[in-house]
């Protein structure tokens, strides 16, 4: 390019419209990679979001499949939790399974944690907001301090 710019001063016209088009080509290149980094992170995000719901429904699975069996103890319940302790879990992944018996996830680990908690029936007089209120904390409890799983791995949870 400097052969085509002899006799021309520093600031031709000529000069100052190649020096714009080449700025703007480099803007625009990296404007692109700016914007592919950006869709690589958002479909690695997205892609550990998926893994974090599908391990919520795994364990889902594993433990309700157990628990209708009638093979599922407590140890058994929490070597199975234990396992899911490094691993970042979103409970957005459950498939909202019942039991036989109208149990959801969290009443049978609860049960099994804790036999003197009292569970509701769904569509009971006990089915109410407090109820469901207590049920909460107390599965936050399991899943804190009998399992240690992290807070950050369910949404709604401080």
């Amino acid at each position: 390019m400097a052969n085509a710019f002899r006799g021309h001063s520093e600031h031709s016209p000529e000069r100052e419209a190649v020096a714009a088009e080449e700025a703007a080509l480099a803007n625009a290149f990296r404007g692109q990679n700016f914007q592919e980094q950006e869709d690589n992170m958002s479909k690695q995000e997205s892609s550990r979001a998926q893994r974090k719901r599908e391990a919520y429904a795994t364990f889902e699975k594993t433990v309700l499949d157990l628990y209708e069996q009638s093979t599922l103890t407590l140890e058994q319940l929490n070597r199975i939790a234990r396992q899911y302790q490094d691993v970042e879990i979103d409970s957005a992944g459950s498939q909202q399974r019942l039991t036989f018996d109208e149990k959801d996830l969290a009443q049978v680990c609860i049960e099994l944690e804790d036999p003197s908690f009292p569970l509701a029936t769904r569509r009971s007089h006990d089915d109410h907001d407090e109820y469901w209120e207590r049920e909460l904390q107390k599965w936050e409890e399991v899943i804190h301090q009998r399992w240690g799983w992290n807070a950050y791995n369910f949404p709604g949870i401080a």
